[in-house]
């Protein structure tokens, strides 16, 4: 059984106009490992929360030119990449050249479109085999409804390998915290693509599996040529 925990950075239901960039960014493992990378990370992790002295660390409580916050950051991206047992993912959505999202009403369709596209990467790279059962899980995010039942279940009725989707307060999960971290690497927003590669956090998680939609834009997004 495969996990993939997931955050996000940026607004899926933004005009190009406003965000040319949506990024889904976590970590993909297998259950067998849990016991092993709970042992790696989660003690690291209350680490990071005493020397901040709060309840939940993310991304955006550690950007600026603090030394303590740049030193967390960056020891929260070597611990990631030191823990073989995870694989970290950045999957980015390029609105202005993905027109296919226009045509869904409801933001949970986006969401589900946009996870069965990053899981087919995925198979596609074996990160996932073709016989592996798939359980995800997501911070937590304001659905209506009907979009949170959409959410819930399109995935698993649609896609045999996901079993089921799940959303927690990243408060109460370490892991969906490690997601917010590798999600809020790449500020993309105003950014030309061809600079993704060279934040300096990027060339510390180099096991990240990097990513784009649609797939044509994977070169102009993750190399200088």
């Amino acid at each position: 059984m495969k996990i993939l925990v997931l955050d996000e950075s940026g607004s899926i239901n933004n005009s190009r106009a406003e965000e040319r960039y949506f990024v889904l960014g976590g970590i993909i493992y297998d259950f067998s490992n849990f016991e092993i990378i709970k042992e790696k990370l989660i003690p690291r992790m209350e680490l990071y929360r005493k020397l901040k002295d709060c309840d939940e660390i993310k991304s955006n409580s550690l950007s600026g030119s603090s030394n303590l916050n740049n030193l967390i950051y960056g020891s929260i991206i070597s611990d990631i990449n030191n823990c073989k047992e995870v694989t970290p993912i950045i999957y980015i959505l390029d609105k202005q050249s993905s027109y296919v999202f226009d045509y869904f009403e409801h933001v949970s369709y986006k969401y589900n479109k946009l996870i069965k596209f990053l899981i087919e990467d995925l198979e596609e790279v074996k990160l996932i085999d073709s016989d592996d059962e798939i359980r995800i899980l997501m911070d937590q995010y304001t659905f209506d409804e009907y979009n949170m039942r959409n959410f819930k279940s399109w995935l698993p009725n649609n896609v045999s390998s996901v079993k089921s989707v799940d959303m927690g307060e990243s408060k109460k999960y370490n892991f969906i915290q490690i997601a917010d971290i590798i999600a809020g690497i790449p500020k993309l927003k105003g950014v030309s693509p061809k600079k993704v590669t060279k934040d300096h956090k990027l060339k510390l998680l180099d096991r990240c599996f990097i990513h784009v939609f649609p797939r044509h834009k994977v070169k102009e997004l993750v190399t200088d040529e």
